[in-house]
């Protein structure tokens, strides 16, 4: 067996043996990677979406407390026999249309009953009247008909689902409705806020956490290889320096053994 023959021997078990090291730490880094994405980002979207529902629902508080209150006002008029239901239900109906609020004052509400019909919306008036239980949005949802479950079910509470950007048909983002029933007309008061901030801001997020990672799997991937290159230099090296003293112990031996020939002749 030839000199080079021994050190590819040497080189490839080396090479095997830091491989046996590399993939084991990728694979680790890998599956730590996916589960920051799978389980992190998730989680974290979770947490914002809270935090703007508690935030909708601490804006619209006041908001909601005003149009409750000039429901329960007509409804007591109503009672008195001072009005009509119907008179009282248009005038309440006129009140809240003209109701904004918000940083700019372009939030508002609409009114539905419980049979999903839309009694006022002040930017869509065309579907005034109309039965929008078949509503569904981009994803699939039937958010009119949960709205209604959700006031039927617990008296108020959020529906997550998408609608179209402002006056933009053709873009739709994610939108959040807080929705809540006037029990004594039958009537769900909503309004909305889009929060398609949070999705970009997780996909900037996701976007930064990929380069992060990508870039900390290049240096690891780099320092690996480098470990390995210099690991299998050092085993050339030691290998080059045990056949060396190899050599030097069987060229003393047979020395050793032609001096004792020599001294028995």
């Amino acid at each position: 067996m030839t000199q080079n023959t021994v050190l590819d021997i040497i080189s490839g078990k080396s090479t095997t043996r830091s491989f046996r090291i590399i993939i084991p730490l990728c694979i680790t880094f890998v599956l730590f990677t996916v589960s920051i994405f799978l389980i992190f980002v998730p989680s974290l979207k979770k947490y914002m979406m809270d935090q703007e529902k508690k935030m909708l629902h601490e804006m619209n508080n006041s908001s909601i407390s005003v149009t409750y209150s000039l429901l329960s006002e007509y409804n007591q008029r109503v009672i008195s026999g001072e009005l009509t239901l119907q008179d009282a239900q248009s005038r309440a109906n006129k009140r809240i249309r003209n109701l904004r609020y918000g940083p700019e004052d372009q939030d508002y509400f609409w009114i539905i009953d419980m049979q999903h019909r839309v009694l006022m919306h002040p930017f869509l008036p065309d579907i005034e009247g109309k039965n929008c239980k078949d509503f569904v949005d981009s994803n699939g949802r039937y958010f009119v008909a949960e709205f209604v479950r959700t006031a039927e079910q617990k008296g108020s509470g959020y529906v997550e689902y998408t609608w179209q950007w402002k006056d933009d048909s053709a873009k739709t983002v994610p939108k959040i409705s807080y929705v809540k029933l006037f029990e004594p007309w039958g009537w769900v008061i909503g309004t909305a806020v889009y929060v398609d901030g949070i999705d970009s801001e997780i996909r900037f997020i996701t976007q930064r956490l990929f380069k992060i990672f990508t870039g900390i799997l290049i240096i690891v991937l780099i320092l690996s290889f480098y470990g390995s290159s210099q690991a299998v230099k050092i085993d050339k090296k030691r290998s080059i320096a045990e056949k060396a003293h190899r050599l030097d112990t069987l060229r003393f031996e047979k020395l050793r053994e032609l001096n004792q020939m020599a001294d028995s002749s």
